[in-house]
């Protein structure tokens, strides 16, 4: 019986590991506190430690699997989605939260090969205006609406 990892497992099981051990990392630089005094690192400790159990668990079980072969990954929604989340980071300042967040969900759903522009118009600012009522108003956060560029 011959053991092999899968290579699409045990690539994301190493990913996990390396993400959770940046965060993990990253909190004990923060007090952590105890569980029932939660300082501001123990959230994201707990996070990544949970993230390299789950590395571990991944990365044990490609070790059992046949590998399937390589599937192709299509490059269109991965640039969109992360060309969303881009964009939402450049807009949210200048544009503010509403621009933003209705021009990520419009550049997300060109990710679909599926795409009706007036559903993801529709959806945007559904979306747009939802976000807007529970950050700000709901939430109290000191978002701006419509940044600088058009404020």
């Amino acid at each position: 019986m011959k053991i092999s990892a899968t290579s699409k497992d045990l690539t994301a099981g190493l990913l996990f590991l390396a993400a959770g051990a940046f965060i993990l990392y990253s909190a004990v630089q923060f007090r952590i506190g105890t569980p029932r005094v939660m300082g501001p690192g123990f959230f994201p400790a707990m996070l990544g430690g949970l993230l390299i159990v789950l590395a571990l668990i991944t990365i044990l079980r490609s070790f059992g699997r046949r590998d399937e072969g390589g599937t192709a990954v299509r490059m269109r929604p991965v640039l969109f989605i992360l060309g969303a989340a881009a964009s939402f980071g450049l807009l949210i300042k200048p544009a503010g939260l509403l621009i933003a967040v209705f021009g990520t969900v419009v550049i997300a759903s060109f990710a679909s090969n599926d795409l009706r522009l007036r559903d993801a118009v529709i959806v945007g600012v559904i979306l747009a205006g939802l976000s807007a009522l529970v950050f700000v108003e709901l939430l109290g956060q000191r978002l701006p609406l419509l940044g600088t560029v058009f404020g």
